[in-house]
């Protein structure tokens, strides 16, 4: 087989949606046209022989980005393993047919050293590095949409969008028809495409799957077996590179965050670069203490051997992150994954898209990219991703994505952590000083405009301490972002459209104290607090993610500890008081993930605690060594000297009582120091 044809569809110009239920061969390249209704083979090889036809097809897309293609094609069983693999298909949606001009894709992932340019053509002026397109006539579909096929060996395991020009006119020129703005856009983030081609020997028409993703997991497979990641210098490059990704991309980092979340370059440099950056240096200078053998305590019986834990990576490491702090929470994962020594697949956020953009554009060339790959797609392409076999699931985001993580891991027994999320109550009791209290809370709760998974979710106290708060937080709020909060710059905005209206929808839960503006065109909710809330309401029963502070009245610290026991632990919990008795109380009487006296989230910080969440609110943990051990299979190991049987046959039969009392007082889990 040597030519795959690949069958898109997508939206016309109209916005309808449209159906290919017969594939034409349409014209060949310029100045030749190709008669309607012959074969796909005839066609690409300019035969006028029309014996041959292509099979129905029929394709219909809900219109674009199309992110997954089906061209359903019969295909004899026989057939499959003759034209599995046998070439590559790039489909190129067009509003008409005609010979195609095409601007290659932006991918995310390495392709694979055949992949080289093939000689001059439209795109030899400037030839991406490793994208083989064939200059040659340019296979196209009769139709309102078009496919163009290029050859290859495979294809790359990441993804990535093709654009292309409309077929040239009578007498013009190509570079003319690329001054033309491009008409038509194909994104996709590959997990497997079926194409219909034709074998060489006979010219039948099949059926073929093509799944470079599979092709990406077995490279990254084949490179972890081969031991590739294993040396501690090889472990320590990556690192290296990946803090100079920081270094060298810190403008283009914070631009893309302010795009996605109108984030300052104050939040932006303190809660997500210098944070990556902290954890890389941490782990170049612990890396080989953290990857020596762990010696451990033994017993009589052992007393000879040499007995320890040996830390050994997974394999190939599935690391989902999410949008609200999209270098952060996918960087701190990745420099714990990659100093374990694993193989990486990171599946970035799709909603945080400037930041996925340069993750993956960007990152992979700082890394050795047979052992790290960008995945790059929304909940289905993640569905799809989660149906392969991993090592280890890495994932944040929320309980109920985070269930359908843990059930797709279970298929394959995969062992996961999951971050996700939460209610995190903050009590505040009657002896506090109201305004230092109201700035720290405002502080974390309208950082990066409420979409922290470990911001204060609601306050508890008692009526007394609320009339004493509300103006305290009144202050704070206009301290920090003016009486106009919409024009500071350091206030960040609702993530997208969709999470606007969700949060907005919170506002009409009790009654807004202070608050309550917003601008949809903005994706703007200014920093609001909410008094009278009844436990039922939505605001009180789903996590808010965003600048909204509910207060909810109780009589007493043992009714904020009985408040907070009927609920799913949280991810944080926080208690503010001038007695530490308080504080040591709430904490004593509560469960969560991470626990903050006086303070918003500051535990954090500290690399040497470890973070995660309880019950609800995830299972496993990392930061720092933390992360380490994560990534890391913890393999006991005693080795033990061939001889020396005389000693260790009073374990063999025939047993008796001596060789019982013995054995008994040998495998005591105690050192000895008698041999």
């Amino acid at each position: 087989m040597d030519q795959l044809l690949l069958v898109g569809a997508g939206r016309d110009g109209g916005g309808g949606s449209r159906s290919i239920s017969r594939c034409h061969p349409g014209a060949l390249g310029p100045g030749s046209q190709a008669e309607s209704g012959t074969s796909v083979r005839e066609a690409a090889r300019g035969r006028a022989d029309q014996r041959r036809r292509p099979r129905t097809c029929n394709l219909t897309a809900p219109g674009p980005p199309l992110r997954l293609l089906d061209a359903v094609l019969p295909r004899p069983a026989h057939r499959q393993r003759q034209m599995r693999g046998a070439g590559v298909a790039w489909a190129q949606v067009l509003p008409a047919a005609g010979p195609l001009l095409l601007q290659p894709p932006r991918l995310a992932g390495p392709l694979p050293s055949v992949f080289r340019p093939a000689g001059p053509g439209p795109l030899s002026s400037e030839p991406p590095g490793d994208l083989l397109y064939d200059p040659g006539p340019l296979l196209a579909l009769s139709g309102p949409y078009c496919a163009a096929v290029q050859r290859g060996a495979e294809a790359p395991g990441a993804g990535g969008e093709i654009s292309g020009w409309p077929p040239l006119a009578q007498g013009q020129s190509q570079a003319a028809a690329r001054a033309a703005p491009p008409r038509g856009r194909l994104s996709w983030d590959i997990t497997q495409l079926w194409a219909a081609g034709y074998c060489q020997e006979d010219g039948q028409l099949g059926r073929v799957r093509m799944d470079p993703l599979a092709d990406t997991l077995q490279r990254l497979r084949e490179a972890f077996r081969a031991g590739r990641t294993r040396p501690a210098e090889f472990r320590a490059a990556q690192l290296k590179g990946l803090s100079r990704f920081l270094q060298e991309n810190k403008q283009l980092l914070q631009e893309a965050l302010a795009e996605d979340l109108h984030k300052s370059p104050f939040e932006s440099e303190v809660s997500e670069i210098s944070i990556g950056q902290d954890e890389i240096n941490k782990a170049l200078r612990n890396l080989h203490a953290w990857m020596k053998d762990e010696k451990v305590s033994k017993n009589l019986a052992t007393q000879l051997d040499s007995a320890f834990i040996r830390k050994e990576p997974f394999g190939l490491v599935l690391i989902i992150a999410p949008w609200n702090y999209p270098v952060n929470l996918t960087l701190v994962p990745l420099v714990g994954a990659l100093a374990a020594g694993n193989c990486v697949v990171l599946k970035p956020s799709e909603i945080s898209k400037s930041t996925e953009k340069v993750l993956a554009e960007v990152l992979p060339r700082y890394l050795d990219q047979s052992c790290f790959a960008v995945v790059l797609g929304g909940p289905a392409e993640t569905g799809r991703l989660l149906e392969r076999k991993f090592d280890y699931i890495f994932f944040t985001g929320s309980p109920r994505v985070g269930r359908v993580v843990m059930t797709a891991a279970a298929q394959h027994l995969t062992p996961v952590t999951l971050e996700l999320g939460g209610k995190n109550p903050c009590y505040v009791d009657d002896s506090c000083d109201p305004q230092t209290v109201a700035n720290r809370v405002a502080f974390f709760r309208f950082f990066n405009a409420g979409q922290t998974c470990v911001a204060p979710d609601y306050v508890l106290c008692s009526p007394a301490t609320q009339e004493r708060l509300l103006p305290a937080l009144q202050r704070a709020i206009a301290s920090f972002y003016g009486e106009d909060p919409q024009r500071s710059p350091s206030l960040g905005r609702i993530v997208s459209d969709r999470h606007f209206r969700r949060v907005q929808a919170l506002l009409c839960c009790g009654r807004v104290a202070i608050g309550g503006q917003s601008d949809e065109r903005d994706r703007y909710i200014a920093p609001t607090v909410l008094v009278d809330v009844k436990e039922t309401e939505p605001v009180m029963q789903e996590e808010i993610f965003g600048p909204v502070l509910p207060i909810v009245n109780v009589g007493s610290v043992d009714e904020a500890i009985e408040f907070i026991g009927r609920r799913e632990k949280p991810l944080a919990l926080y208690a503010f008081s001038s007695s530490s008795q308080v504080v040591r109380r709430v904490l004593a009487g509560t469960s969560s993930g991470g626990f903050c006296g006086n303070d918003g989230f500051m535990h954090m910080t500290l690399a040497s605690l470890p973070f995660g969440g309880v019950g609800a609110s995830g299972m496993g943990r990392y930061h720092g060594k933390f992360s380490f051990d994560t990534f890391s299979h913890h393999r006991a190991c005693l080795l033990r000297a061939p001889g020396l049987e005389k000693i260790y046959s009073v374990r063999y039969p025939p047993y008796s009582p001596g060789k019982l009392r013995l054995l008994l007082v040998a495998m005591k889990d105690c050192s000895c120091t008698l041999l």
